[in-house]
C-alpha cells in the first residue's frame, strides 16, 4: 500500500495543477475558499434533508499480470482510475484509449507526484490473439515500461465496475456506436473515490478528456482534506 502524500504537498498539488499564482494559493492556505464537488454517478436515495446516499461500487475480484486474484481489499484507502487497454496500443487506431496521453499525463504524473500516492489504476487488458494472456500482459509492460505499483493491468469481469447508471445510460449494457467497441464501457474511464463512490467518467480516447483525470483527481484530494479539517 502506499504511503498517503503530506498535507501541504496535496494543497500545493491542488494549486500548481491550476496555475493558481502566489497570493492564491496563500488565500487558499489561509482561507477556506468554496469550490464545487466533483458529480456522483449512479443511483442515490434521499434520506433526509441533510443526508443522502450515493451509489457505492460493489466488491470486485480480479486478475493482475501474474495471475494473482486481487480485490477491493488492494485498495483501500485508494482513488482508483478504471478503463480498457489493448495489447496492440498505442499502435493501432482502434485502440479503446489515447494510450500515449494517459501514459503521459495519468500514469507519469502518479508515479512523479507526490501528492497522487494514494492513487491507482486499473486497466483490464485485452489481447489481440488468442494467444496467452499473462505472457501478453506481461510484454505489453515491458514494452511499454508500466509501473505495475500504480497502473494494474488485469483480466477479469469488468461489469463490476461498469454495470451500473452513468448519466442515464449502462455503459456495460450500451453498443458503442461511434467507434466499433462491444460496449460504451470499453471507452469510458471511471475516477471512483475512496469511498466507492463513481466521481467521474471519461471518454479514453480524447486527449480533451484524458487530461481532465488529473485536475479532478486534485478536487477530490481537496475535498477529503476539507472533510478532516471539518
Amino acid at each position: 500500500m502506499k504511503p498517503g502524500g503530506s498535507y501541504l504537498s496535496k494543497i500545493l498539488l491542488f494549486l500548481g495543477m491550476f496555475g493558481l499564482p502566489v497570493g492564491t494559493i496563500l488565500f487558499f492556505m489561509s482561507g477556506k475558499p468554496r469550490f464545487t464537488p466533483l458529480f456522483y454517478y449512479g443511483d442515490h436515495k434521499v434520506i433526509n434533508d441533510d443526508t443522502v446516499s450515493y451509489y457505492t461500487q460493489p466488491p470486485f475480484t480480479l486478475f493482475d499480470h501474474n495471475g494473482k486474484r486481487i480485490t477491493e481489499k488492494d485498495f483501500e484507502n485508494q482513488i482508483i482510475v478504471v478503463n480498457y487497454v489493448y495489447e496492440d496500443c498505442p499502435n493501432n487506431e482502434d485502440c479503446p484509449i489515447d494510450f500515449l496521453s494517459f501514459k503521459r499525463y495519468i500514469s507519469t504524473e502518479l508515479a512523479d507526484n507526490p501528492g497522487f500516492t494514494d492513487v491507482s489504476i486499473i486497466s483490464k487488458f485485452i489481447p489481440a490473439t488468442s494467444c496467452d494472456t499473462l505472457e501478453a500482459m506481461k510484454e505489453f509492460i515491458s514494452d511499454n515500461t508500466i509501473d505495475t505499483s500504480i497502473w494494474k493491468l488485469v483480466t477479469g469481469d469488468m461489469s463490476q465496475f461498469y454495470n451500473v447508471d452513468i448519466n442515464g445510460k449502462n455503459p456495460w449494457n450500451t453498443p458503442d456506436t461511434n467507434f466499433g467497441f462491444p460496449t460504451n464501457a470499453h471507452v469510458m474511464t471511471l475516477l471512483i473515490d475512496k469511498k466507492r463512490h463513481i466521481r467521474g467518467q471519461y471518454g479514453s480516447r480524447f486527449t480533451s478528456e484524458v487530461t481532465r483525470i488529473t485536475k479532478e483527481i486534485s478536487l477530490l484530494l481537496r475535498e477529503e482534506l476539507d472533510e478532516k479539517a471539518n
